[in-house]
């Protein structure tokens, strides 16, 4: 998802040679990449404020420090950021991060050898919001003598972003077992799964002011996600334990849109390569109730097409933009506590789960080139950016299974809760299997 926008600005170097400076801004998933400032405007340390938004903007001149007579421009955002996009890669990989097991099934005291099978379906909702900060450094590159003899463009910017996702999808596989294989009592599940996630995702980064001055309008980009997948996986069962992976291909489709940027319909595409992998064991506490310590971690991989890009606001310089592969290594620790019931033919198991989820890989970075080859002053001027993760967070869920007697059909529903310094949301996720 891309976006692109128009700087205008105007200010007073040190040498006291007035200029004017008008180039594209190009927004990647919800952020804005700025180009080339002259050195009084992108020197390190000038801004005595940190920017707090991603899209294009008015730039403000001010003088600073006060009483200098220098002029430094605020404008809404110096720096590139994938951060929607990193959000998108961990809402598809916590919400298909839940035990196979949840799914996978088999039907009770099997004979040895006994073969079996089931299809299934799942949908999953739900929202949520992040926060990112990403860093970005100019890459020196000297002017032209006519803007200022010896200059270089170079510079430092620190960025917070606020985005807001709501997501929907549905998954459905199949899969073929060996029960209680040579009278164990171990089972193994293979099978194959394919699914669709869907999620809108907007900025919504507040606007920021210094000293009575807008230097940072309220972002209003727009972005939809639509990322198809396929998979495998297998399970395995013994008694008590269990233990599950899975493996997925994911083809994202993005486009974006923000009026004040002058984008409309801008699109990119992705490709994904994810392992997931659960194990746990079922502890009895009395006829009914049970205890279920987990742990689980999925490794993800996202490779991004570069963007070549012309900006279709009034001034028509090139962008591109090209992001490291995207990597991402969450791991997982859950206790969930639950009671078996029945009444009838039907059989409740509820519970309530508890879980920390912590992204181990490191930030991301990404580089945005300007190509303008009529203007010496932008051509090639690039900026690299580092982006922070998420961290920690915790994950809290209620929900609860049913079986159907002997009839074949079972399923299951749960609501969970995030919580964390750098996201928060809900989702929710409801299955329905039949077996043989």
């Amino acid at each position: 998802m891309f976006e692109l926008g128009v700087l205008r600005s105007e200010a007073r170097n040190k040498a006291g040679l007035r200029w004017r400076g008008a180039l594209g801004v190009l927004l990647f998933v919800g952020a804005t990449l700025v180009g080339a400032l002259p050195p009084s405007v992108l020197n390190a340390g000038c801004t005595p404020i940190v920017n707090r938004n991603f899209g294009a903007g008015v730039g403000v001149a001010v003088e600073s420090p006060p009483g200098s007579g220098v002029l430094r421009l605020f404008q809404k955002n110096l720096v590139p950021t994938p951060s929607p996009f990193v959000s998108i890669t961990n809402t598809i990989n916590t919400a298909f991060l839940t035990n196979s097991t949840s799914f996978v099934s088999a039907p009770l005291n099997p004979q040895p050898g006994q073969g079996s099978g089931g299809v299934w379906a799942r949908t999953i909702a739900g929202y949520t919001d992040t926060t990112s900060q990403s860093t970005t450094v100019v890459v020196p590159k000297v002017l032209p003598p006519v803007f200022q003899v010896g200059s270089v463009a170079t510079g430092t910017d620190l960025c917070d972003q606020t985005n807001h996702q709501e997501y929907a999808g549905v998954q459905v596989g199949a899969d073929i077992a060996k029960l209680n294989i040579g009278n164990s009592g171990l089972s193994l599940h293979f099978g194959a799964t394919a699914g669709y996630l869907g999620a809108t995702l907007k900025d919504t980064t507040r606007e920021g002011v210094f000293n009575g001055f807008l230097y940072s309008p309220a972002g209003d980009l727009e972005s939809r996600f639509d990322v198809p997948f396929i998979g495998l996986y297998s399970t395995i069962t013994q008694g008590n334990f269990f233990a599950d992976v899975q493996v997925r291909w994911d083809f994202y489709q993005s486009t974006s849109s923000s009026k004040q940027d002058f984008i409309s319909g801008l699109e990119n595409e992705a490709r994904g390569f994810s392992v997931t992998g659960n194990v746990g064991y079922r502890i009895p506490l009395s006829s009914k109730w049970f205890l279920e310590p987990s742990i689980g971690g999925s490794w993800a991989r996202v490779s991004v097409d570069p963007l070549k890009y012309v900006d279709n606001g009034p001034f028509f310089s090139g962008h591109i933009l090209r992001l490291d592969d995207i990597d991402s290594i969450l791991g997982r620790a859950s206790l969930r506590i639950g009671a078996s019931i029945t009444e009838g033919i039907y059989t409740w198991q509820p519970f309530v789960s508890a879980s920390v989820i912590h992204e181990f890989a490191d930030s991301m970075t990404s580089r945005f080139t300007i190509v303008s080859p009529k203007n010496d002053f932008v051509d090639g001027i690039q900026f690299d950016t580092t982006t922070e993760r998420f961290g920690t967070y915790g994950q809290f869920g209620l929900g609860t299974a049913v079986v159907v007697g002997d009839t074949g059909w079972l399923g299951y529903g749960r609501a969970d809760v995030k919580v964390g310094e750098n996201i928060q949301g809900v989702g929710f996720n409801v299955g329905l299997r039949y077996q043989w």
